[in-house]
């Protein structure tokens, strides 16, 4: 009985070659799928960073890139507002009063691609607050942020509202009469001009001028970093100055005053006028920092 012929387990050379060729070219693609996976978004960043220009009218040269700008105004009534704060966190931030009905807020961006951060202005109470609401912008889009905020001229007067400014790795400029003043600057610089008669003052890193008139009361903190406060007008009341590291000069305004003074590897400067029976109170700290007490020489 003759046997059913078997198909021979054999293989061509064709069919083996075709094999192979599959198998390199399944390889390679999946490969090709794990690379980018892996290195697609950091070729994607790259593009972000060297592809300047793409978006809105094209560069004169790839070394000028246009430079994109987003604005983005709000506007609050502040018609029960009593105070104010402002947390400004890598910024450079504007605040003065001027011919408005309500408090606006303008946000600028400057970058070669993309926009800048989300913020915020609302009343909370009768507080009006200005600030970010998400983190800053340290992408390969980073650019200039500017927020400048303009208040109505009534809120500077009779006394002025209150006002808390908040300053990190930022410049905030604000000019305006406020009841009272109280300031933190953690890096960064501020600078204030304008009347408070009561002022609070932080500085943990950078440096902060103020230019204060009509000053009662002035309680200074410089744990590090620069600070320096002018004061014209009438002698304040009391004044306190600690510094633990770097530099606080503290000018004011002619006249006589009773100095409390001590430092331990620093050391307190006194160049006013001292009487110990005076009202006019001054009490400066030095620890590992310079203090320089003087009298203003501005009107």
């Amino acid at each position: 009985m003759t046997s059913p012929q078997q198909t021979p387990k054999t293989v061509t050379s064709t069919a083996r070659t075709l094999s192979i060729v599959t198998a390199v070219v399944g390889g390679g693609a999946l490969l090709a799928v794990a690379f980018s996976s892996v290195f697609g978004p950091i070729q994607a960043r790259i593009s972000s960073l060297t592809d300047v220009g793409s978006t809105g009218p094209a560069a004169n040269s790839i070394n000028e890139p246009q430079v994109a700008w987003t604005d983005d105004t709000l506007s609050v009534p502040v018609d029960e507002v009593q105070s104010l704060r402002v947390d400004a966190e890598a910024v450079t931030f504007d605040l003065a009063f001027g011919d408005v009905e309500n408090a606006e807020l303008t946000v600028e961006y400057s970058a070669t691609r993309g926009s800048g951060a989300e913020w915020s202005m609302h009343v909370e109470g009768r507080t009006l607050v200005a600030e970010r609401l998400d983190g800053p912008n340290f992408g390969p889009n980073v650019g200039e942020e500017r927020v400048k905020l303009v208040l109505p001229q009534w809120l500077s007067e009779d006394g002025g509202i209150a006002a808390e400014l908040t300053v990190s790795a930022a410049t905030l400029t604000a000019e305006g009469d406020f009841s009272e003043l109280s300031a933190g600057v953690e890096a960064g610089k501020l600078k204030y001009s304008g009347s408070t008669p009561a002022i609070d003052l932080e500085v943990s890193g950078g440096k902060a001028q103020i230019d204060a008139g009509d000053v009662r009361t002035a309680d200074i903190v410089v744990e590090a970093g620069d600070a320096q406060l002018a004061f014209t007008g009438d002698q304040p009341d009391s004044v306190d100055v600690e510094a633990s590291v770097g530099k606080a000069v503290l000018e004011l305004p002619k006249g006589a005053y009773r100095v409390e003074a001590s430092a331990e590897v620093g050391a307190v400067d006194n160049q006013l006028t001292v009487d110990e029976s005076s009202q006019h109170r001054v009490q400066a700290s030095a620890e590992a920092a310079r203090i320089v007490l003087r009298e203003t020489s501005r009107g």
